[in-house]
């Protein structure tokens, strides 16, 4: 009995410290984990654009007058000679020489813009023949034998052809506009009851008629009541929808990223499913733009042709924001590691890799970086288990265990 009131003793004292020991044995750290993995992985640049139609005629008042009320709303489809508006112009007063001979130097200006457009439309007219003549040689051999002619080629030729049938259709618009711009100036030159005076056997019509220059749709009326108006004032905005175009402003830095015919993925513009494009130009001159932050950055203008072919296309006018994400790098197969993992040590770019429970500090090469994963070069393998987001607590042997899903860090 006397020997057995010591060993109680001793083993209460060895419980008390086991337990002592265990609550202050130090425990593993939770951290969130990621996996290392394969994939596609693409270097995205986003910018906020908006929508543009190529060409947009403005129908403004060619005389001082009374405008009778405007009844075409917009979104109207309009065509060519259609009137669009009258004015009852005012009583036109007789031209000083000084007025006299700046409208014949007008006139003259006029008329030699007009043999411009005639000589564009004209070259346009042959230049259009020559690309649908070669596209319709390529097509046929392409049916004939697909090994005469590449797909690629084939495509080409077909681009150009229509690229050039756009170029007639403009260079058209200009020789009408250029007509108007004649028989604006001739107006001005008449003696002050031609306007108004009919011909012999002809009834009076004291309105001058404001009509289309071209086929389109009407994208804003600055108009509607009727009032006076003056020369030059603007009434109609009119242009074609299907000659749509996004333009885009970016950091000059970021531009020289970007050529003709990269890919551009249109998003955020009112749709379900985003739409596709490929940058035609990026401008060379650039220009200077306060941040909403007042810092002055030099940005310069990008212009996207939209990929033909979805309906959703047409819903979009001119003006319209959209956002536009360049596609700067794309790849089917890599290597990559989340970017929240990455940390940098020196000049050194390192992870924290979980081997048995421990965190150790492990150097990486990357390359690729688009904000939210890194292409992994070397230091990393597939399916190898990384800390993301390590805090000041993690170091390199540090014990750790996942975090359970759903519970945030302390």
């Amino acid at each position: 009995m006397r020997w057995r009131r010591p060993l109680g003793i001793t083993l209460l004292l060895l419980t008390v410290a086991a337990l002592v020991s265990f609550g202050f044995w130090p425990r593993p750290l939770e951290v969130d984990l990621a996996s290392v993995s394969r994939g596609v992985m693409e270097v995205v640049l986003e910018q906020e654009g908006r929508t543009r139609l190529k060409d947009i005629y403005h129908l403004t008042a060619p005389v001082n007058g009374s405008l009778i009320r405007i009844e075409h709303e917009p979104g109207d489809t309009v065509h060519t000679k259609d009137v669009l508006a009258r004015i009852a112009p005012l009583a036109a007063e007789a031209l000083d020489p000084r007025s006299q001979a700046l409208n014949l130097a007008q006139k003259d200006v006029a008329l030699a813009a007009l043999s411009a457009a005639e000589a564009d439309r004209q070259a346009a007219e042959a230049d259009a023949r020559h690309t649908q003549a070669e596209a319709e040689r390529a097509r046929r051999l392409h049916r004939q034998d697909h090994t005469l002619i590449s797909a690629q080629e084939l495509d080409r030729l077909q681009a150009a052809e229509r690229a050039s049938a756009a170029r007639l259709s403009s260079a058209q618009f200009r020789v009408e506009v250029s007509h108007h711009e004649v028989r604006l100036v001739e107006a001005r030159l008449a003696p002050p009851s031609d306007p108004l005076d009919p011909t012999p056997g002809e009834s009076r019509t004291p309105w001058l008629e404001i009509t289309a220059p071209v086929d389109g749709l009407i994208l804003r009326r600055h108009r509607e009541s009727a009032g006076p108006v003056n020369r030059g004032e603007p009434l109609f905005d009119i242009g074609d929808p299907a000659s749509l175009e996004i333009e885009v402003d970016v950091l000059t830095p970021d531009a020289v990223r970007l050529h003709p015919g990269q890919p551009v993925r249109l998003e955020r513009w009112g749709g379900d499913e985003p739409l596709t494009g490929r940058v035609r130009v990026v401008e060379p001159g650039g220009f200077t733009k306060v941040s909403a932050l007042g810092v002055e950055e030099q940005r310069t203008w990008v212009i996207v042709d939209p990929d033909p072919g979805p309906a959703a296309l047409a819903r979009l006018g001119d003006a319209y924001r959209i956002e536009a994400h360049f596609i700067v790098w794309h790849a089917e197969d890599v290597l990559k590691v989340p970017a929240s993992a990455l940390f940098r040590e020196g000049a050194q770019w390192q992870v924290y890799r979980v081997e048995a429970g421990l965190a150790r500090a492990v150097p990486v090469r990357i390359g690729q970086h688009n904000g939210f994963e890194a292409e992994v070069i070397e230091g990393l393998n597939e399916g190898d288990q990384v800390i993301t987001h390590p805090g000041d607590t993690v170091r390199d042997g540090t014990r750790v265990t996942a975090r359970a899903p759903g519970r945030s860090a302390p």
